[in-house]
Parts: C-alpha cells; structure tokens; sequence
C-alpha cells in the first residue's frame, strides 16, 4: 500500500523560514539591548560636549571631564569616546592649539596650549 506523502514537501520551506525568523528575532533583541543601554547615545553627546570646549577654549586653559566609564583618546583633530564593548564615536575639532588629554582616575583633563 503506497501512501501519498504530502505535507513532507511543505516541510523544508518551513524549517527555512522558521531559521530565518528566529535569527531577525535574535538580531532586533540585541539592537533593542543596546539601545536601552543608551552608550551610543552616551559616547556622542560626551563627544559632542567635549568638542564644543574644545573649539572654544584658549591657550593655557585646563578642562576636566568626569569619563565615568568611556576611554577617550585623541588622534591630531579627532576625538574619540569609546566603552569597553562598543566601537566608539568620533569626532573631529577645529582647534589650531596643541591638545593635550590626561586622565586622573575618573576625570579627563585636556590642556589647550
């Protein structure tokens, strides 16, 4: 006795969309992690405030940021805000000065000269 067999083809398609969603569930839930940390959020505004003094300040002045948990480097005009688990956010400034960055325990010190 030769039984039809046909829900067997409508298996794999299944499967194949089964996969597919779980994998876009998994990437959204970790979009959605990331942003509820708000660290990119975080890294740009730190970023963006810190370039602004920049810009603005005078030879022999002295800026102190509390960086909390971010690492901040800067590379000729280009700042960067950066936490452990993230890429990091950069920025460019305008300033014609000599910028000298200093970190004392959890405070960023930037010397314009």
């Amino acid at each position: 006795m030769v039984r039809k067999k046909r829900g067997q083809a409508e298996l794999f398609p299944f499967l194949g969309w089964l996969v597919l969603g779980i994998f876009f569930l998994i990437a959204f839930l970790f979009f959605v992690n990331s942003a509820g940390k708000g660290t990119n959020i975080k890294e740009q505004v730190l970023a963006k405030k810190i370039v602004m003094i920049i810009n603005e300040a005078e030879p022999g002045t002295a800026i102190t940021f509390p960086i909390e948990n971010f690492y901040v480097s800067i590379d000729g005009t280009t700042l960067t805000v950066k936490t452990e688990r993230s890429s990091g956010y950069s920025y460019d400034f305008f300033s014609n000065y000599n910028i000298k960055p200093e970190t004392n325990g959890g405070y960023l010190i930037i010397k314009v000269e």
